[in-house]
């Protein structure tokens, strides 16, 4: 709730001062400045085999399915699939939104952007939805009706063989993280049919 909210806010304030120092904290909000408004301004951008200066809506839809592990969307999915699925109480809605809507907002805020050169933009999305998608499939697959009980075995089968991929995946991937697209797309060797800059390279070599 609110009490959540005002500790993550306060959280956030002591890490940024701890990393920046009390009289640097101003150069934090610099950048931030800069960022928004090269954000703002046109830049050569590629995707699909297309390249324009005014950028495309979707192309951080389609940044985050080619480049986030294809176990993570099965996962994502699932764990939606599952909550919308079965019944929950006013907290567990509440807890759900409050890890859904920041990330949405944050991924909507982005679409317009004609700062189309990384998937990195959309990052801080992540460590909302892993949450998301922790809780609702360790709680939510135990409290599936008995006309789905028979599944949960098979499930559970299914997504112990999803993180062994993750991290089969991870481990081919090694050391080279940053130029890395799904299974789904056909690995890294793909990634320069669908997407360039730093999604293959930011200066990494």
């Amino acid at each position: 709730g609110i009490t959540a909210f005002c500790i993550i806010i306060a959280v956030g304030i002591i890490i940024l001062i701890l990393s920046y120092g009390i009289v640097n904290v101003k150069s934090f909000f610099t950048g931030l400045s800069m960022v928004f408004s090269q954000s703002l301004g046109d830049r050569a951008g590629y995707l699909l085999g297309m390249n324009s200066v005014q950028g495309w809506w979707y192309y951080f839809i389609v940044a985050f399915f080619v480049k986030t592990p294809a176990s993570t969307l099965i996962v994502l999915f699932a764990a939606l699939f599952l909550f919308f699925k079965t019944k929950h109480d006013n907290k567990k809605i509440r807890n759900a939104l409050f890890l859904l809507i920041p990330a949405v907002l944050y991924f909507i805020a982005f679409i317009p952007s004609k700062y189309n050169i990384g998937h990195r933009h959309i990052l801080p999305i992540y460590p909302f939805l892993f949450v998301f998608m922790s809780s609702i499939i360790s709680v939510d697959l135990e409290s599936l009706g008995d006309k789905f009980a028979r599944y949960k075995k098979y499930a559970k089968i299914v997504l112990l063989f999803l993180i062994a991929l993750l991290i089969m995946g991870t481990v081919f991937s090694y050391p080279y993280f940053i130029p890395y697209f799904n299974e789904l797309v056909g690995g890294s060797e793909n990634g320069h049919k669908y997407l360039l800059d730093s999604n293959l390279d930011w200066g990494q070599g």
